[in-house]
């Protein structure tokens, strides 16, 4: 699993995979393992999380904590955009569409 962590080390997004909840069986070597997720974070101070674990036990084969700390700016790289609040609410940005309709 990986987690994205704030600065508190309180985790504000989590993805983990369950290989269709079969048991991976790996032969001894190195390995490189990818992960792709379209999370949009706001503004603030974040670290990964990473995590090998017995999928039905829960049980911890290897962890680390807290690594690659980053910190996601209120502006954009080109300075053209920024936060629109002094105040940044929350910590992810979610895809959304809204749908507003007149009952009356």
């Amino acid at each position: 699993s990986i987690n994205i962590l704030n600065e508190y080390g309180e985790t504000v997004a989590h993805a983990y995979s369950a290989n269709n909840l079969k048991l991976l069986d790996f032969d001894i070597g190195e390995y490189l393992i990818s992960f792709e997720s379209p999370v949009t974070l706001m503004p603030g101070n974040y670290g990964l999380g990473l995590s090998v674990y017995h999928y039905y036990t829960g049980s911890s084969i290897d962890s680390i904590e807290y690594f690659y700390p980053f910190k996601v700016e209120k502006e954009n790289k080109n300075k053209d955009k920024e936060y629109p609040w002094a105040t940044v609410h929350g910590y992810i940005e979610m895809n959304n569409s809204w749908k507003i309709q007149k009952i009356n």
